[in-house]
Parts: structure tokens; C-alpha cells; sequence
């Protein structure tokens, strides 16, 4: 099992000039994504699970409250400049209360978890009942994704990518149907990644 090199600073990651340019490339389209699940939709709390730096759902802060959870401290500062409230939280340990969330968005961060079960049993309780949820990762059913990810590693010079969970379209719809409705699954940035946007039934609410 592949684990993320700990001596690798993620806000340093996020930040250098090649990454920059590399992720502003990839983003556009998973911001496209967000914007289309709640365009129509104002003022709902929203939680970015795995924030990250909060370069892709900060296009949702106009219109809604957003906050940004991660396990990296440092990072967490780059998200909070870029207008999410942060807190310093797991993929499976998120530091709010049930039901506290109307939509989560996971942005290139459910394929780090090492239990899929735990991840999402704890978005699962923390979305109110019909909560949304919009996942996006990396599409390893597709070979384009498999090389992409070899030059991903080679340009930013890290060791590996700390995907433990990897996903295709068939497993993440088959995880998504378990509690959830009205799902939707596409592809974008030349099919290399896979999204899916679904809504919490009420039944199914922790």
C-alpha cells in the first residue's frame, strides 16, 4: 500500500510555480463542476473535504459560506487566503457537529483515504438529510490517467501520489448508490478524471 512521504510540505507543493500553473490547467474544469452542482443555489454551508489550498470550491464564496478541512496546518493558511473558514480535521474525522453541512465537495482527496467505509460514513453525518455531494478523482479506469499521473509525479517531483483508494466509474457509482439519489456521473479534463454528484436520502441520514 502506497503512504504519502511525510517529508513532503504540501504548502510547498501547492505553491511552486510549475505546480501552480500545472494545477490552474486541471482546475478550470472541476471549478466548471461546482459552479454547474450549485449555480442555482445561494447561501448554503458547504465543507470542502480535504481542502487542500482552496483553489478550486473558493469560486462557490460569493454565493455561499465554504469551509475547508485538511490535515496539514500550513496548507489550511493558503485555504484561509483564499476566503474558506478553515479547521484542521480528517477525511474520516471531520471536527463539526451532524448534520451541520448542506453539500460536500471532495476535491482530489477521497482517493487518499485508507477506508473508503469511514470516509463516507462521516460525510454521510455530517450532511443534513437530501444533503449534496460532489466528488471529484482521478479516473483510474482510464490509461490516460495512468500515464498522466507518471508525469504528474516526474513534474512535481514527487515520490508518489498517496492514492491508497483509487477509484473507476463503476466503483464510485457503486459506492455513491449505497445512500444516495439523482446521481451523476461524468468525466473531464480528457476523461482523466471522474466526477459524481448525488444527493443524501433523507432515509440514509446518520
Amino acid at each position: 500500500m502506497m503512504r504519502i512521504d511525510k517529508s513532503q510540505k504540501f504548502d510547498q507543493y501547492y505553491s511552486s510555480l510549475t505546480n501552480r500553473f500545472l494545477f490552474r490547467w486541471v482546475d478550470h474544469a472541476k471549478r466548471s463542476v461546482l459552479a454547474t452542482a450549485f449555480g442555482e443555489r445561494a447561501g448554503i454551508k458547504i465543507l470542502d473535504l480535504g481542502c487542500g489550498a482552496g483553489a478550486v470550491s473558493n469560486i462557490l464564496i460569493p454565493r455561499h459560506r465554504v469551509f475547508g478541512v485538511d490535515h496539514d496546518a500550513g496548507i489550511l493558511e493558503q485555504a484561509k487566503a483564499n476566503g474558506l473558514e478553515t479547521a484542521v480535521g480528517a477525511l474520516d474525522a471531520v471536527p463539526f457537529e451532524d448534520g451541520f453541512f448542506d453539500a460536500v465537495v471532495m476535491i482530489d482527496s477521497i482517493e487518499h483515504v485508507p477506508s473508503r467505509e469511514r470516509a463516507f460514513s462521516e460525510v454521510k453525518r455530517v450532511l443534513r438529510p437530501d444533503g449534496a455531494l460532489v466528488l471529484i478523482t482521478p479516473a483510474y479506469d482510464n490509461p490516460l490517467w495512468n500515464l498522466g499521473e507518471w508525469f504528474g509525479l516526474l513534474a512535481s517531483g514527487r515520490k508518489e501520489s498517496g492514492h491508497v483508494s483509487p477509484f473507476t466509474a463503476e466503483s464510485l457509482r457503486f459506492f455513491l448508490a449505497r445512500d444516495y439519489s439523482d446521481i451523476q456521473i461524468g468525466r473531464l479534463n480528457f476523461t482523466m478524471w471522474l466526477y459524481g454528484v448525488a444527493r443524501l436520502q433523507a432515509s440514509k441520514a446518520a
